[in-house]
């Protein structure tokens, strides 16, 4: 699921915890007292390879972040047309949060805590980046109607992302029967709602 494999074993341990935690609970809600507990490890060893609470949680972040820009970018660079490409980014997303089921919790509270998450943004930047790369290229070879990219891209990633954190939920919410394999149901749902809103309008 996750991947520490530049840390020891310790660092790695610290991390894990403090971003279920921080997802769980929030940066002021998790104490080092709880992080160091999970991770089984002594009440000095968050100072001792982060520096601090605060750097630990950059450090998250920073992880969180790169593994979901590397793999939208991933995708967004793949062979294909635009509309296989931007499908690709939506799985990229939803494969992302099934392997981090944490990360969305932790995505959303940033986003609702209205500061910007400093360690975070370069890595939002480039998943805007990418995405964007893909419907430029559709608009300008007319597989795409005329669109503003920068808002398109940002609809991908918030109906991505929200789907993820409502989960299990739909089926409760919903309160009729949803399909077996409800995540990609979902994943599809979005690519065809994604990809259908890009169409030319003659198209449809």
């Amino acid at each position: 699921m996750y991947s520490y494999k530049r840390m020891n074993d310790t660092a790695a341990r610290l991390q894990h915890s403090a971003r279920k935690l921080f997802a769980d609970k929030g940066f002021d809600g998790t104490s080092i007292r709880e992080i160091t507990r999970d991770a089984r490890a002594n009440l000095g060893s968050v100072t001792y390879h982060f520096g601090s609470k605060q750097a630990l949680y950059a450090s998250v972040l920073e992880h969180v972040f790169a593994d979901l820009a590397r793999r939208t970018e991933a995708a967004a660079t793949a062979p294909g047309t635009p509309e296989a490409r931007l499908r690709g980014i939506v799985a990229a997303f939803f494969g992302f949060f099934a392997d981090a089921p944490d990360a969305p919790r932790l995505v959303i509270r940033e986003v609702a805590s209205g500061a910007p998450p400093d360690p975070a943004v370069p890595f939002m930047r480039r998943n805007l980046a990418a995405i964007q790369t893909v419907i430029r290229d559709g608009i300008d070879t007319g597989r795409f109607r005329p669109i503003e990219p920068f808002l398109a891209a940002f609809s991908i990633i918030s109906q991505s992302v929200w789907f993820a954190v409502i989960g299990r939920q739909i089926q409760d919410i919903a309160g009729v029967a949803l399909p077996a394999n409800l995540p990609g149901a979902v994943e599809r749902h979005v690519a065809d709602i994604v990809c259908g809103a890009l169409e030319p309008r003659e198209a449809r």
